[in-house]
């Protein structure tokens, strides 16, 4: 999980609808995890959860001192 949270941060720009479609890929990344009794990184689903905020909730979270930490923020 680890580099693909990696690999998510290196991600420099999304558009609306790419950021809608990784939030999907992630849940359904979960959701097999999560069947296959394998454990969830809770980065990555708060990563899920701030991409699926609206550009409002975004830019109140993201005006946190570092972006990352914003995943936390968001729940």
């Amino acid at each position: 999980m680890e580099l693909y949270r990696k690999t998510i941060w290196a991600i420099p720009k999304l558009s609306t609808p790419g950021a809608r479609q990784l939030s999907t890929d992630i849940d359904y990344l979960c959701n097999v995890l999560s069947a296959l009794d394998v454990a969830t990184d809770t980065d990555v689903l708060n990563i899920a959860q701030l991409l699926s905020c609206t550009p409002e909730e975004y830019a109140a979270v993201t005006s946190l001192p570092d972006p990352r930490f914003a995943s936390s923020a968001a729940t």
